[in-house]
């Protein structure tokens, strides 16, 4: 699935991090898509800031 970074910015609470890689997941998620692991936390600001910053090249779109 895709998804907007504006989208993430707007609805954290559709997401969940993964406490093992970091990577950014649809809540629905069981296993994070990156690494498998089954621990999450909240989003929190500071991971959308990272996330932008990593799109620097004006990306606007992730797999979750």
């Amino acid at each position: 699935m895709h998804v907007s970074i504006d989208r993430i910015k707007s609805n954290p609470e559709d997401f969940k991090v993964c406490v093992e890689c970091g990577y950014i997941n649809w809540y629905e998620n069981d296993r994070c898509i990156m690494c498998g692991s089954r621990q999450f936390r909240r989003v929190h600001n500071k991971d959308i800031v990272a996330l932008e910053q990593v799109y620097l090249d004006g990306s606007t779109e992730i797999d979750v």
